[in-house]
């Protein structure tokens, strides 16, 4: 960044940003996921400058050739540098901002950015732009250095109800935040993440690495329990919101093979009143990866388009909808688009999503801890999100007219 202080001394200017800089900083919850050498270089840089300032006071305010060997001035002239270009001074720099004599600040990220120029009553302001600025510059840093422990956070920032509930709280239990945070930076304690000398293999079904995607995806210890509810859970909660939805007067199907039609069972099949309309609808709940996301979305659609081609060949209407929340409580963008093109009001979806990632993410951590502790393990009740009903009678209810009557 580039500085550019008018009114007041070049000292008091100095100190009076470095203390905005030091205050914004030290509020910023984005320093807790910074190593701890990391963190207090930081801290040392900042102490560093206000330390210079204080030992040049003397002789900082009185040239402005001294003041310039702590900002560099930028490659291009602004409009206020060129005023003062015969003095030679540079940024900071002590001029006469014309009202009252105002402590002024001007921040320019960039060459490109525009200039932001702050008075002494828009402290809040300055202090939320630079925070601002800390925060993309260390997410910056954080994506690209910390390769592993950011791949979720990558999948995370694509959508902001993924991660709402660390702001606004609710819909989640104390057990699943505890969980969640080391989960997404990849520090669940499993075999694959021990530094030691003891085997990687999985401690349930011996599969090479004991990793978290392993343990919440696909370990055969736990696949048939809580994994697959949790799969089913997502379900349940789709089949509620498509019978309160505009389609509702459509054929529903879950979990069934269509009729003739080979024995592929979508999880969801809705055939319009006209039977010249089928919609297909898929749940998976992939890990956090950019790849994996994606991979489930495509493998979803190349799925059931091949499968169900020759309907398109009878002159039907096909819609293939891949319906993906991430293992960890994070929402897939483009599923928004599946459930209103099953009829869901958008708003109602907007409504819906952080119960349902809250869902997934309970059960989650119950994978995580069932398969850790195996047969010690004690379920606990489910207070937040959506659990689903027990056995898989449900799938056979379709609600009509406000009761419920099995299904075909």
């Amino acid at each position: 960044m580039a500085f550019q202080y008018t009114g007041g001394s070049v000292t008091k200017a100095l100190k009076a940003l470095a203390e905005v800089v030091k205050n914004s900083t030290e509020k910023l919850g984005f320093w807790k996921g910074l190593d701890d050498e990391e963190l207090k270089i930081q801290q040392k840089d900042i102490k560093d400058f206000l330390a210079l300032i204080e030992a040049k006071k003397g002789t900082l305010d009185n040239s402005c050739e001294e003041a310039a060997t702590l900002a560099p001035p930028p490659p291009h002239i602004t409009p206020l540098e060129q005023s003062h270009k015969d003095q030679r001074c540079t940024f900071p720099q002590v001029t006469d901002s014309g009202e009252d004599g105002e402590l002024a600040v001007m921040v320019q990220a960039t060459e490109e950015s525009k200039e932001k120029i702050f008075v002494s009553k828009a402290v809040d302001k300055l202090q939320g732009f630079i925070r601002k600025e800390l925060y993309h510059a260390l997410l910056h840093r954080f994506t690209t250095k910390k390769l592993v422990k950011s791949a979720v956070t990558k999948v995370v920032l694509q959508h902001p109800e993924s991660n709402r509930f660390t702001k606004v709280g609710g819909k989640v239990s104390i057990s699943a935040h505890k969980f969640i945070h080391r989960a997404r930076l990849n520090l669940l304690v499993c075999n694959f993440n021990t530094w030691s000398g003891q085997s990687k293999e999985c401690r349930r079904c011996g599969h090479p690495k004991e990793s978290q995607d392993h343990i919440l995806q696909s370990c055969r210890y736990g696949l048939p329990k809580l994994i697959t509810q949790r799969h089913d859970a997502v379900l349940w909660k789709v089949k509620e919101m498509i019978e309160k939805g505009k389609k509702k007067d459509w054929k529903l199907s879950i979990d069934k093979s269509l009729q003739g039609h080979g024995e592929l069972r979508p999880d969801i099949t809705l055939v319009s009143e006209d039977k010249k309309e089928y919609i297909f609808a898929d749940v998976t709940c992939p890990y956090e990866t950019m790849k994996m996301m994606q991979e489930g979305w495509n493998r979803k659609i190349e799925k059931y388009d091949s499968a169900y081609k020759h309907l398109r060949k009878q002159g039907k209407k096909v819609t293939v909808l891949p319906i993906v929340v991430g293992s960890l409580g994070t929402w897939w963008k483009p599923t928004t688009a599946s459930l209103v093109a099953l009829g869901i009001e958008e708003a109602a979806v907007k409504r819906e999503i952080p119960e349902i990632c809250s869902t997934v993410l309970e059960y989650s951590k119950n994978v995580y801890w069932n398969h850790i502790y195996g047969d010690h393990f004690s379920r606990p009740p489910m207070k937040f999100g959506k659990e689903k009903p027990r056995g898989n009678s449900w799938k056979n209810e379709i609600e009509k007219d406000g009761s419920k009557i099995q299904s075909e």
